[in-house]
């Protein structure tokens, strides 16, 4: 069984500080169907609507590189 790991520091880093709680559920949740499937981190835009993600937090999580 895959594992996704997040970093205890996660939270404060750069990146993801400011992000809004819709895009860090939108990475989290993202991020673990990716391990679970097997995707390299590869997630189809269609799974964003699966996910309650909307456009916006994508958008930001793409911004925030």
């Amino acid at each position: 069984m895959p594992w996704f790991k997040v970093d205890d520091h996660f939270w404060s880093h750069p990146k993801t500080a400011d992000l809004s709680d819709s895009a860090t559920a939108l990475w989290l949740r993202a991020g673990s169907w990716s391990a679970g499937h097997l995707t390299d981190g590869r997630v189809p835009a269609s799974m964003r609507r699966m996910f309650g993600a909307r456009r916006r937090a994508a958008d930001e999580l793409v911004a925030a590189g």
